[in-house]
């Protein structure tokens, strides 16, 4: 189903540090469908250490995750696991969202159920469901998103540190 949009609710979201990647025409395609959430509550937190935002497959803990759809070409979406560490690390899975804007970011008058892909991060200690639950990801001065780059582990040593 690589056809399917896919829900991004961190870095790749409008005004996030990764968001350029959806842009980049040299990647492959995007389109913004518009402004979305979640149908049902999951734990969204933020690793400690470098502050990437982290979706555990917890349903029914945490909150409604708000966040943006967009449909990717074949292209995109390898990128895309390649940003993720699809399926080592993230594993992107079907799932259904309510679109609450159209493309232009006008709001919807009816929701608008939709299919469509979002990465989780299958594998998690329980440590992790003790972070603080957030909605909206949204990076800050105080505690800035570190690209894996500037890293001094990978995010899966990171979760398995914090057991």
């Amino acid at each position: 189903m690589e056809d399917a949009p896919i829900f991004v609710y961190g870095t790749l979201k409008k005004g996030e540090p990764n968001h350029y990647l959806l842009n980049d025409k040299t990647i492959g395609n995007s389109k913004f469908l518009g402004k979305a959430k979640l149908i049902d509550e999951y734990p969204l937190v933020i690793s400690p250490n470098s502050n990437v935002p982290i979706l555990l497959p917890k349903k029914g803990t945490g909150k409604i995750v708000e966040g943006e759809l967009y449909q990717v070409d074949t292209a995109m979406l390898n990128r895309l696991d390649q940003l993720e560490c699809h399926p080592v690390v993230y594993v992107r899975t079907d799932i259904t969202c309510i679109l609450v804007t159209d493309s232009s970011e006008h709001l919807l008058s009816d929701a608008t159920m939709m299919k469509c892909q979002v990465y989780f991060l299958p594998d998690f200690k329980p440590t992790l469901l003790d972070l603080p639950y957030i909605s909206d990801y949204k990076d800050s001065v105080e505690k800035p998103y570190l690209p894996a780059s500037n890293r001094s582990t990978s995010l899966l040593e990171e979760v398995k540190i914090l057991s």
